[in-house]
């Protein structure tokens, strides 16, 4: 039986060069700031866990502090060790291992971050209990992901919407799913920080390289909710190609 990891080793195997390409993986400006507000620098040694082509890895680097990157896919990997070598960054490494249960022994980093994943995960609580054991006492955690809408029938169709452009997408949970996790993991969450990423249709599609038959689906369920906002998403036409914006937080969390 294949498992969910496998899974999403070979979804993102086969797509690793499209992703990378989008915007929101790659582009420095904005991973830049995404890691200022981390506020991390010298002296820290921080965590990227489901690093991906690992742009936000490098990104940390560039504040001087020690970054790890940890990823199921090797061509993410790959991908990120030849960046990282092309630009000259030294002080970012990357390695392959499960979230759910992570090569590192017990308080190796002072901050861990996670962005863009927790939606992939079938037990999202388990990575995060992983992301606090090997996160020092005082140390933070940064959890950055999407967010599904609270009105259930939205967010049942949000979620069906997303599996049929990525497989591997397992559930985009609502700010009220988020917080009852952080509290069962004992962690305190002291701020939440909201962003829209914004897509174009077609590059979005790209990222998930659905079948011709589920591209076309999608495409119908978006023109529906651009009408009837069956998706709780925000949802435009612009010069006739249809647009729209991913809801998202970013907690900090308190080890």
């Amino acid at each position: 039986m294949t498992t969910h990891s496998e899974r999403i080793r070979e979804q993102f195997d086969r797509q690793a060069i499209a992703y990378a390409k989008l915007d929101f993986a790659s582009e420095m400006d904005g991973l830049k700031r995404v890691a200022g507000f981390t506020r991390v620098g010298e002296g820290d040694r921080v965590l990227d866990v489901a690093c991906g082509p690992g742009f936000l890895t490098m990104a940390i680097a560039m504040t001087g502090a020690t970054a790890v990157g940890l990823d199921i896919t090797p061509a993410f990997l790959a991908l990120g060790q030849r960046e990282t070598r092309d630009r000259g960054i030294d002080s970012c490494s990357r390695g392959r291992g499960l979230v759910e249960r992570m090569p590192f022994p017990d308080g190796t980093f002072n901050v861990s971050i996670c962005r863009a994943a927790f939606h992939h995960f079938p037990d999202p609580a388990a990575v995060l209990a992983e992301m606090r054991r090997v996160t020092k006492p005082g140390g933070k955690l940064f959890v950055l992901d999407l967010l599904s809408s609270p009105d259930p029938e939205k967010a049942a169709a949000q979620n069906a919407m997303e599996k049929l452009c990525d497989p591997t997408h397992v559930e985009a949970l609502s700010e009220a799913a988020f917080q009852r996790m952080f509290e069962d993991a004992d962690l305190e969450l002291t701020d939440t920080r909201y962003a829209e990423t914004k897509y174009a249709f077609d590059e979005w599609l790209t990222h998930g390289g659905p079948s011709k038959e589920n591209a076309d689906r999608l495409r119908a369920i978006f023109r529906e909710s651009l009408v009837h906002d069956t998706l709780g998403l925000r949802i435009w036409e612009e010069n006739g190609a249809i647009h729209f914006g991913h809801p998202g937080a970013a907690f900090v969390l308190n080890r």
